[in-house]
């Protein structure tokens, strides 16, 4: 666990690396478990010699949820991160309701000045086609919203091989032949993955956004 929430705002914030003492009474004073309903959020700022330093649970019982749960807050506040960073002119909210009647509720949500909004979700859980297609249809046709998703990077959405070679599950592919990239986050070391395939034309290798099953893994 590398984010944790402010008890007073709820905000979300990533510990830099190394930086475990300097973040040691911040801790126990302001932060909590970024994992809604935690039954132990009280953390501790912890330094790891062979990992990156972070938090801790202080109980023994480390919250008692899963770690795609923990994964999924921090991607979400990795995503939250980045967005603000790079439009600090526009508005990013986590879990947005897309209408009053909060009809869908998007993990992140950017809006421009000009009335713009992108979606963003990320997929640590299952998701079949079928769902998948309502939701983007929510978004892009009911409410004109841009909807990007992204998938987390370890269990049942991230299968790669020893060689490196990454294997898109049906909704992957799905989501790739209909011209959309796929895209992978590592909250951890906020790294992003991205499916592409090799081509060949007019004796020129050109790598492309992945249509197909197999493809390799790249990472920014």
């Amino acid at each position: 666990m590398v984010f944790a929430m402010v008890r007073a705002t709820s905000e979300l914030l990533k510990m830099p690396d190394n930086e475990a003492d300097a973040w040691r009474q911040r801790t126990r004073d302001d932060l909590m478990c970024p994992v809604p309903r935690c039954s132990t959020p009280d953390l501790l700022a912890v330094h790891r010699e062979t990992r990156r330093d972070g938090f801790r649970h202080k109980s023994s019982g480390g919250g008692d949820h899963k770690p795609e749960s923990v994964f999924h807050v921090q991607a979400k506040g990795q995503i939250a991160n980045w967005l603000r960073s790079e439009y600090p002119r526009s508005t990013t909210t986590i879990e947005k309701p897309s209408t009053p009647a909060r009809e869908r509720v998007a993990d992140l949500m950017i809006e421009s000045r000009a009335g713009h909004r992108v979606a963003f979700e990320v997929q640590y859980a299952s998701l079949t086609i079928k769902h998948w297609k309502e939701r983007h249809r929510s978004y892009s046709l009911d409410h004109k919203i841009a909807d990007v998703w992204v998938f987390g990077h370890t269990g049942r959405q991230f299968k790669a091989t020893a060689d490196g070679i990454l294997k898109l599950n049906e909704l992957q592919q799905h989501i790739a032949a209909s011209g959309a990239m796929v895209f992978w986050l590592n909250p951890i070391t906020g790294q992003v993955a991205t499916a592409e395939e090799v081509v060949y034309a007019g004796g020129q290798k050109y790598r492309i956004p992945a249509c197909k099953e197999g493809a390799h893994k790249t990472s920014a």
